[in-house]
């Protein structure tokens, strides 16, 4: 059976991002492979839309340069 749905890593693989397990892989701040690109949500690894949204705000933090308070949010376990 297939709900149709895929996730949007074509655009991560052209920029060169490290894809795992058909996602697109990041580090505990939700920084890929590629210097300074964050990634969140389904395209990181299907978690549903409560990680989306911590993982959304980690990667905003750690993005602006607010490190401590990406650290100090939830991610992925």
């Amino acid at each position: 059976m297939d709900s149709g749905w895929w996730q949007n890593i074509e655009f991560a693989m052209l920029l060169g991002c490290r894809i795992e397990n058909a996602a697109i892989a990041v580090d505990a701040l939700q920084q890929t492979s590629v210097a300074n690109l964050y990634a969140a949500g389904e395209c990181t690894g299907v978690g549903g839309s409560e990680l989306a949204l911590a993982e959304g705000a980690i990667a905003g933090y750690a993005a602006s340069g607010n490190i401590e308070r990406a650290k100090a949010l939830p991610g992925k376990t």
